[in-house]
C-alpha cells in the first residue's frame, strides 16, 4: 500500500532537485522505497529531475577581492577539476542583511553548479543588476552591486 500524500511529497521534494537520499529522510522512507515507487511509476515522469552532485572532500579554489558601493567583497570560487563547483562570498565586516543576501545569491549559485547549471547563465542573469551604492570609478572597475561584483568575478576567474 502507498502513502499517497508521501509519493507527492517526495514528488514534489525530487523536482526541487533534492538528493534520493535527502527526499527519503525528508519524507521518511528509505531509499530502496524511493527506487521501488520510482520503479513502479509513482512518480510520473521526472525526466526533468537532475541529481544534485555530491560535494567531494576537497576542492581546490582562489579568492578574489573586489570593491563594491558597500565595501570590500571577497568572492571565493571552488573548482572540482576543471569546472566551478561552489562559489561563497563575504562582504568585508559587514553582518545583517548584506551579508545573507550574499550568502543567498551564493547558496542558489552554488546549488545551480551542482546541478549541471552553466556559470555563464547567472552571469548572465546577475550582471548589470543596481543597488543604491554603485562603485563607479575607474570606469574599467565599475560594479553596480553585489551581485554584478560576485557575476563579473565568476565571468573573470570562473
Amino acid at each position: 500500500m502507498f502513502d499517497e500524500a508521501k509519493v507527492e511529497e517526495a514528488t514534489r521534494l525530487l523536482r526541487q532537485g533534492l538528493t534520493k537520499t535527502e527526499v527519503s529522510k525528508r519524507v521518511g522512507v528509505t531509499p530502496r522505497t524511493l527506487r521501488r515507487w520510482k520503479t513502479l511509476g509513482k512518480f510520473g515522469s521526472l525526466d526533468s529531475v537532475v541529481e544534485k552532485q555530491a560535494r567531494p572532500k576537497t576542492l581546490v579554489g582562489k579568492t578574489v577581492k573586489i570593491e563594491t558601493g558597500c565595501g570590500t567583497l571577497y568572492v571565493t570560487l571552488n573548482k572540482d577539476g576543471s569546472s566551478l563547483f561552489e562559489v561563497f562570498a563575504t562582504l568585508g565586516k559587514a553582518g545583517g542583511c548584506a551579508r545573507c543576501q550574499n550568502e543567498a545569491v551564493t547558496r542558489a549559485i552554488t546549488l545551480g553548479l551542482r546541478c549541471g547549471i552553466p556559470k555563464e547563465e547567472f552571469v548572465k542573469e546577475f550582471r548589470g543588476i543596481r543597488c543604491p551604492n554603485p562603485h563607479l570609478y575607474p570606469k574599467a572597475e565599475e560594479v553596480l552591486s553585489c551581485a554584478d561584483a560576485i557575476a563579473k568575478v565568476i565571468e573573470e576567474e570562473g
